[in-house]
């Protein structure tokens, strides 16, 4: 079992969390090559990982802001659309 947590009560914590769950998913139900994850299945899947009223629930803005950031700094993730993308740019 991981012992570490995000600090969800810091943007860069909120940031990593984010980006992990998008990790997550690709690595375990989302097929990079064929499936396409909207960012509000993503929204949706990191508000529900978090324990109910106990951190502020992600909005649309600050996820979509966390993927484009990740995507300018080259992390292998970016948005097109409303699409969240992993691999490089142009698959």
């Amino acid at each position: 079992t991981p012992s570490f947590a995000f600090d969800l009560l810091t943007p860069p914590g909120r940031k990593s969390f984010v980006l992990h769950s998008i990790q997550y998913l690709f690595g375990t139900t989302y097929d990079a090559g064929s499936d396409e994850m909207p960012i509000s299945s993503l929204l949706a899947y990191v508000n529900a990982a978090m324990p109910v009223d106990k951190y502020e629930d992600f909005d649309t803005g600050e996820v979509s802001r966390y993927v484009g950031t990740a995507g300018r700094e080259g992390r292998g993730v970016r948005l097109e659309g409303d699409v969240v993308r992993v691999g490089a740019g142009g698959e």
